[in-house]
């Protein structure tokens, strides 16, 4: 097919304009046949809104949801090398959007039923007639509900194993009554009082989607004494995730005049989401809302107390520390602060306090009580491995391969070696930049069979914006277990390397990474140790042996985090045991 013969249409209705491309899907396992695709960008201007200033995992998210997300194809100039596209498809649909770097197309087949998530409202009507699509299946319904709208399941299926909720209900244990009933009024306003819905969709939502699963993922490791409870199924309205969305898209973008920082990075915003998520969550199942629940319940005057008792259930029955409970009222100020920006008036209580500075005083008490906890709580931390305890795992996962027999147990102890040479034969890094390793992306492949960390792209990990755009060599002695991993696992020329179960072009969930890191060394040295533990045994190494300052300085550049973090007792667990 020629390259100029690949447009196959363009059209415009309500002032959105969005075209439709013919194209072979040339990735392995696809059908020869020529496919219709939407751009990604132009989907993006239409729904949110504000053309492509910034990097924002709205569409993306929407995808997610809708379930069709594995079928969107990037594309960039290394795709020419892979076969994907050819140089002339590359470069007529990269100069139609206006000689971009990279760009994503979506079959229109998958943006049909996403938009069918997203809901009838003026702007995906628009797109569904410029791009000449049929009406999503679930939009004729719509129009016989009484609030044409309906609600939608905005949580992804759980990974096989993930670790249960351990901030979920469970029966009252005899807390303070008086409190109880002070902190229960306030939730029962909150319900009753939800205000009206607004639309939150008015930032920045295009460019390329990031690479990290939605915001429902299991807690960090909850420890044995602590309860676990099942939450029933909560149902995410497409209101709310609309809401989501366009609250990230608030924070990622680059330039917004409505928010006091800079961008935010994606792990930190995923983080976010799901911490928000959770607490909503809670409110709906502890006392029932008279319609779904939205962000706007963080602009009720007495959000403040049903935080207060959220917490202190996330405390005092669940066994969670302060430190955790401080990053949970920290993501409620975040979105109170969101909300209270699209309102052109705020509501205060009879003190005078927003629910903003509600929220942001419940944040600094749990930070203050964080602060003592982990001055005086010497009890019960968990077990810990010394560097030289790691090197042993490794070497114990390399013997057990030796003896393996069948298929799948090999692939098995081939990632599990892989996974402890990337942690064990050169300085950690950052927990989501090995979770995320995709090949032709952060991962790439040089011309001598090595491999290359490329994280030059803004927000290609938590402190980009610090350490700026890196391209540093993998460990020679890992290269072989990659490649080993790679054949045996079939992963494909833009898979990642540790993936979600069933779609290797999907990266594993944050908890399910944890939980894969803690079962490899569990299997093989006794102790489950997380991914950030790992970086603090060769932290603890660094600074407790021989070695000068020059060369933990240059550790903690190659670690990408700060000198003052590394000699804190969070990394350093010589200084934090009193050694």
């Amino acid at each position: 097919m020629a390259a100029d013969s690949l447009l196959l249409r363009q059209g415009n209705a309500s002032g959105i304009t969005a075209s439709v491309v013919k194209l072979v899907d040339r990735r392995a396992g696809a059908s020869s046949e020529s496919r219709e695709w939407a751009f990604q960008r132009e989907v993006e201007a239409a729904l949110y809104g504000n053309g492509y200033a910034g990097q924002t995992g709205a569409v993306y998210r929407l995808l997610k949801r809708s379930g069709v997300q594995g079928g969107t194809l990037p594309l960039k100039k290394a795709c020419i090398q892979e076969g994907i596209v050819t140089q002339a498809e590359f470069e007529w649909l990269r100069d139609y959007l206006g000689d971009v770097r990279s760009f994503t197309l979506i079959p229109l087949d998958a943006l049909r039923s996403a938009l069918s998530v997203y809901g009838r409202e003026e702007r995906s009507k628009a797109l569904v007639a410029a791009l000449g699509l049929a009406l999503p299946d679930d939009w004729e319904e719509d129009e016989e509900d009484e609030d044409g709208e309906e609600e939608e399941d905005g949580e992804e299926e759980e990974e096989d194993g993930e670790e249960e909720e351990d901030c979920e209900e469970e029966d009252d244990d005899g807390e303070d009554d008086e409190d109880n009933d002070d902190a229960s009024v306030a939730a029962t306003e909150v319900m009753d009082e939800q205000r009206e819905e607004e639309g939150f969709s008015s930032d920045a939502e295009p460019e390329e989607a990031v690479t990290s699963p939605p915001g429902t993922a299991a807690p960090p490791h909850v420890a044995s004494e602590r309860k676990k409870v099942k939450l029933a199924k909560f149902e995410v309205s497409a209101a709310l995730a609309r809401q989501l969305d366009a609250l990230d898209a608030h924070r990622a973008v680059a330039l917004n005049v409505e928010r006091a920082g800079g961008c935010v990075v994606s792990a930190t915003r995923e983080s976010d989401r799901a911490r928000i998520l959770r607490f909503i969550q809670w409110m709906n199942d502890t006392i029932a809302f008279k319609s779904p629940p939205t962000l706007t319940v963080f602009a009720h005057s007495r959000i403040g107390p049903v935080a207060h008792q959220y917490i202190k259930e996330l405390v005092e029955k669940h066994g969670r520390k302060y430190s955790y409970a401080a990053k949970m009222a920290a993501s409620f100020v975040i979105a109170a602060k969101f909300v209270a920006s699209r309102r052109t008036t705020t509501t205060a209580n009879a003190a005078g306090d927003t629910p903003v500075a509600q929220l942001a005083a419940l944040h600094r008490q749990c930070r203050q009580q964080a602060r003592q906890q982990d001055q005086f709580d010497v009890s019960g931390k968990a077990e810990f491995l010394d560097w030289e305890a790691v090197q042993r795992v490794r070497v114990a996962a390399e013997k057990a391969l030796g003896s393996a027999k069948t298929k799948a147990a090999k692939l098995k102890l081939i990632r599990d070696v892989t996974i402890l040479r990337l942690l064990a034969d050169q300085p950690p890094d950052r927990v989501g930049v090995v979770r995320t390793l995709r090949l032709g992306g952060s991962l790439k492949r040089k011309p001598d069979g090595s491999y290359e960390l490329d994280l030059s792209e803004p927000g290609a990990h938590k402190t980009s914006a610090v350490f700026g755009a890196t391209r540093t060599s993998i460990n020679a002695s890992i290269s072989p277990w990659l490649d080993r991993y790679i054949t045996a696992a079939e992963i494909p020329a833009d898979g990642h390397i540790f993936h979600a179960r069933g779609d290797k072009r999907v990266v594993i969930a944050p908890s399910a990474w944890s939980k894969c890191v803690k079962a490899t060394f569990a299997r093989h040295g006794d102790v489950a140790l997380c991914p950030k533990d790992a970086r603090a045994s060769f932290i603890t190494f660094l600074r407790s042996d021989d070695h000068d300052d020059e060369t933990v300085k240059a550790a903690a550049t190659a670690m990408r985090h700060s000198s003052k973090i590394q000699a804190s007792a969070t990394y350093d667990k010589g200084l934090s045991d009193g050694t």
